[in-house]
């Protein structure tokens, strides 16, 4: 179940269900956990193999009513839930096919896509909605797939647009994932606040949909495939690790019958810290004769990788880390 982060519930806007974080307004630990990225790492470091872990996605939004209709960007005042949808009927919640009807009737609204949270909002006067789309759940199919985690679920499959009212195809949402996850596994979604670079959200004024299923394409960098005794770090892109845990625990990593041999980088197969930056580490993934798949990954802000514990902790707790301020 990776959605929910946000909602009515709370008296700010925030996204249902982001697939990374935005270090720009995600500016407390608890904000920066609030994503399926940090999710699903969090059950990986705690050992859950990756074939067991079924990411759950929304085929509805989250949405309020902003306090200031000029104040419409991320965790802006709102303190009441958007009105309800005439199909949903639940005040806070409308059904992917009630937003994109709405859209379709209203073409005033303006769509905002942040590259970093990877998912929509929309607003129109003092109405705000959060929500996935063919394109956010696309991203989130070949996540899966790289991931190589079990399998997909969403919630739930009557408000997918499932009479093709406004893309001309039926159950869009539903088609986008599927495709995605059976496509190719390299196409990790690219993530432009790995690094702590926060890119800022283009609004979009909506015009009537006329998206079509289109066939999966490459939005991010591949790993790099590193020789037995040279490496380079791999994309920086790649998805933050969890936050801090407290409970010791490895990734469950596969292995090939062939080890790569130890180098600079990839001391072994599985996570190794790099030797320079406390926030850094590298997720290697032995390569047979050819060296290793190197993965580059990045803890969440104010928190540093911890070897002994094969996650992200704070850096009081990690020697060596201590006045480590990232």
């Amino acid at each position: 179940m990776n959605y929910d982060y946000h909602g009515s519930w709370e008296t700010f806007t925030g996204l249902n269900a982001p697939l990374y974080g935005n270090p720009a307004y995600d500016r407390t630990l608890e904000n920066s956990f609030l994503n399926t990225n940090w999710t699903i790492y969090y059950w990986l470091s705690n050992g859950v193999p990756a074939s067991k872990i079924i990411l759950g996605m929304p085929l509805y939004g989250r949405g309020f009513q902003l306090d200031n209709a000029a104040n419409n960007g991320f965790y802006a005042s709102a303190g009441n839930p958007i009105p309800a949808g005439p199909y949903t009927q639940q005040a806070g919640t409308w059904g992917y096919n009630e937003i994109c009807e709405k859209f379709k009737a209203e073409p005033t609204w303006t769509v905002v896509r942040d590259a970093c949270y990877q998912a929509p909002y929309a607003y129109k006067n003092n109405l705000w909605i959060g929500y996935d789309d063919e394109q956010s759940l696309r991203n989130k199919g070949r996540y899966i797939a790289a991931m190589n985690l079990g399998g997909a679920l969403t919630w739930s499959i009557e408000t997918d647009d499932f009479r093709g009212i406004c893309h001309g195809i039926p159950f869009i949402l539903t088609k986008a994932i599927v495709d995605a996850m059976n496509g190719p596994t390299n196409l990790m979604p690219s993530n432009p606040c790995a690094s702590g670079t926060p890119v800022t959200p283009s609004p979009v004024t909506t015009t009537p949909p006329t998206t079509t299923l289109s066939t999966v394409t490459s939005t991010s960098a591949k790993p790099c495939i590193c020789a037995p005794t040279t490496c380079s770090p791999g994309p920086t892109t790649a998805p933050s690790s969890p936050g801090p845990t407290t409970t010791p625990s490895s990734i469950v990593t596969s292995t090939t019958a062939v080890t790569s041999e130890p180098n600079a980088v990839c001391k072994k197969e599985g996570l190794n810290p790099d030797p320079y930056d406390c926030a850094i580490f590298y997720q290697c993934v032995s390569y047979a004769a050819n060296g290793w798949i190197v993965y580059t990954q990045r803890c969440a802000q104010g928190t540093v990788f911890s070897a002994s514990l094969n996650n992200c902790d704070y850096p009081q707790n990690v020697p060596g880390c201590e006045s480590y301020y990232g």
